[in-house]
């Protein structure tokens, strides 16, 4: 299930002025102009108008967390890495991210080198086991020595790639250990890992973890890696290995941030998004940047240095998480794995790859360049209104990665269905609210989009027999979310939430609602719930209000009297079923749609109702939900990129009769002339004012 925006795809970035002129004989143009401007100018009377419902506005607060992980399988791979991320960590400071606010995780000689911008180092040794070194299970241990310059404690080693030589189907055990003689008299510490290590050089997701048990190391002390194959088949090793370690002293106060070192960085991760739970609120942002090395067994992992992190504990990293959007950028291979475990509303999820794929593209490179602004002629801000969101930056690499010399698929999530879908498949669709991508247009790294001067209030509670209930309404993005949980002991409670904006003149041609039944459930034995959404047409004369009105969703019990009653037909009220077609006044069930999808009201209210726009001032948009007999019962609905269409009413020369006496006198045709050269009526329109004067 997805949350949406309410938008029109051409807002501007900053619309000043969305306004329609109080003029009832010409009617208007909303016109957007560039991105930091907008004005209201009119134009030919007889075109219709678009109103852009979204604006983008700022978050309260934006947060980042920014991991660089496991280790490379070459020094140029690490460059690639840490570029990446010291990039990105650049870029968040120059799209207006406070440097408190940004949690930097990495490790490495470069993270140890800027102190100033990282927050928790991974301590880690690079040992140089031979390359391509083949080991028998019936030769000596190969001895590799290497010593520490501060004391530490050492708790596991990496060895970055075994190869099964023979390429048999048997497993190999293999051991590590350390030990403080070249001869291996004295082991302080050693694992095994047992596993078919596979016959492949490449070595692509094949890196494997020594955790034994922690031995402190002193430093400018000789130790020993000793490494050999136990039993089975011979087994070679590519691209040296790793020892992490944890340093038992508290460094320099230039060492990093917090002025200490630590060994685990999955216990760094846990703290970098520890830190932003505690901050963070439902008005903000929060952003993760995820670069290495990436694997699909156990049920996908992300490498770690000392310990690696799985997909599933990624998302116990942000479940408790509270903001008003959660993005997450995954470069790791293997990485849309990770979205069956985040994906939920409110968290917007693209990957490099597939959940069965390597990459070799560049992707978090390509995705930095989608952020700041794309390339010169292939700009990613699609729509030129000032905001690179998050689907426009997905647009922009996506094709480029499906056209790489070995074609990679990432992937993209934001509708919370743990589905990740890929650009130019029937799954993506950035303009089907039903499809990943679609929610994605509305967040970007510096705003969202909201509704623009809409008015949400609670229309009262009618009776006072549930104090425990629970209503309200929150905005998700330009969405809105209403809910109403019934408590206490009075069947009959009635309570609603509204949604409106009023715009001024026009006819209304067209009034479109994604909505979302998310919950209707009947929790007691009342006979069940009266409620609906209602969306209303009010249109506002000198006579006052005329309201017309579709109810496309409502529960009902099927006995006449009782909450039968709520839902039976009101006057100029169409009852719309998820098809958008009108359905008679229903009884029982006609109107409870499946829970979960998203449907479309789209209608002409001028066709519908029949209305009488010539003397109409203002036009009224409301959405209620709500109803009554809530006594332990569930209503929620999301409400989504709500589109008006307004178009001027008909032309009358009449309407220039001011003193309404029957007679164009001579100041009202000149008035009438005066509109014609400022292009608020048509030649033909001036004339047939100007005949009536002369009768």
């Amino acid at each position: 299930m997805g949350i949406g925006c309410l938008a029109a795809s051409d807002a501007s970035a900053s619309i000043a002025n969305i306004s329609i002129p109080d003029n009832p004989i010409t009617g208007s143009i909303c016109e957007i102009d560039d991105l930091n401007s907008a004005s209201s100018t009119q134009a030919s009377p007889d075109a219709d108008t678009e109103i852009p419902f979204g604006e983008w506005a700022p978050y309260g607060e934006r947060y980042a967390v920014i991991v660089m992980g496991g280790p490379a399988h070459s020094g140029t791979q690490y460059g690639y890495y840490w570029m990446d991320t010291s990039g990105m960590y650049q870029e968040l400071c120059d799209l207006g991210f406070t440097d408190d606010n940004i949690y930097f995780v990495s490790w490495g000689d470069s993270a140890v080198a800027n102190p100033e911008i990282v927050d928790r180092i991974g301590c880690s040794l690079t040992i140089n086991v031979p390359d391509g070194q083949v080991y028998w299970n019936n030769g000596d241990f190969i001895t590799t020595p290497f010593s520490l310059a501060q004391k530490a404690t050492a708790y596991s080693v990496a060895m970055t790639c075994l190869d099964d030589n023979n390429n048999d189907s048997s497993d190999e055990t293999f051991e590590c250990a350390i030990t403080s003689d070249a001869a291996g008299n004295n082991v302080l510490t050693s694992a095994q890992v047992t596993a078919d290590f596979k016959n492949d050089a490449t070595c692509v997701g094949h890196r494997y973890v020594f955790n034994f048990a922690d031995v402190e190391l002193n430093a400018g002390t000789t130790y020993y890696l000793r490494t050999k194959v136990v039993s089975g088949a011979k087994v070679r090793a590519w691209g040296g290995a790793t020892l992490y370690h944890q340093s038992c002293l508290l460094c320099n106060c230039d060492c990093n941030k917090d002025n200490a070192w630590t060994g685990c960085m999955k216990d760094d991760v846990q703290w970098a998004f520890d830190q932003v739970e505690q901050r963070s609120t439902k008005d903000d942002l929060v952003y993760i940047f995820w670069i290495d090395h990436g694997d699909y067994r156990n049920g996908g992992f992300f490498y770690l240095p000392g310990n690696n992190i799985t997909h599933a504990e990624v998302n116990n990293c942000i479940k408790d998480i509270e903001a008003k959007v959660i993005i997450g950028a995954y470069n790791p291979c293997y990485s849309g794995g990770v979205i069956n475990d985040v994906s939920r509303t409110g968290v917007i999820s693209t990957t490099s790859v597939n959940a069965s794929q390597t990459n070799s593209f560049g992707w978090a490179g390509q995705w930095r360049q989608a952020l700041t602004g794309g390339t010169l002629g292939n700009p990613s801000d699609a729509n030129d209104d000032g905001h690179i969101s998050m689907a426009e930056a997905y647009q922009w690499v996506a094709p480029k990665s499906q056209a790489y010399v070995y074609p990679e698929h990432p992937w993209f999530d934001d509708n919370g269905d743990g589905v990740g879908n890929e650009y130019n498949t029937q799954g993506y669709n950035s303009t089907n609210p039903n499809k990943d991508g679609y929610i994605g247009t509305e967040y970007s790294l510096s705003g969202y989009r909201h509704p623009s001067d809409w008015v949400m209030y609670d229309t009262g509670n009618f009776q006072t027999g549930c104090p425990d209930r629970d209503f309200g309404y929150s905005d998700y993005g330009t969405s809105m979310y209403a809910y109403l949980h019934g408590g206490g002991s009075v069947g009959t409670d009635v309570e609603t939430i509204t949604l409106e904006k009023t715009f001024s003149a026009g006819k209304v041609t067209r009034l479109q609602v994604n909505y979302l039944i998310k919950q209707m459930t009947d929790g007691d034995a009342w006979g069940g719930m009266a409620v609906y959404d209602r969306i209303y047409v009010i249109t506002h004369d000198s006579q006052g209000e005329h309201a017309y009105s579709y109810i496309v969703a409502g529960a009902t019990t099927n006995t006449a009297g009782w909450s039968y009653d709520f839902c039976c037909e009101y006057p100029n009220t169409k009852y719309i079923n998820g098809n958008n077609q009108e359905i008679p006044a229903p009884g029982h069930g006609e109107l409870e749609p499946p829970l979960d999808v998203w449907y479309t009201l789209d209608r002409d209210p001028d066709a519908d109702f029949n209305i009488d726009w010539s003397s109409v001032f203002e036009v009224t948009i409301r959405i209620t939900h709500g109803g009554g007999y809530l006594r332990q019962d569930t209503f929620e609905s999301y409400f989504d990129n709500i589109r008006l269409t307004i178009s001027p009413p008909a032309f009358s020369p009449w309407a220039y009769d001011e003193t309404e006496d029957g007679v164009i006198q001579k100041v009202e045709a000149i008035h009438a002339i005066q509109d014609y050269f400022s292009g608020g009526i048509s030649k033909a329109q001036v004339i047939e004012v100007i005949m009536l004067y002369f009768g």
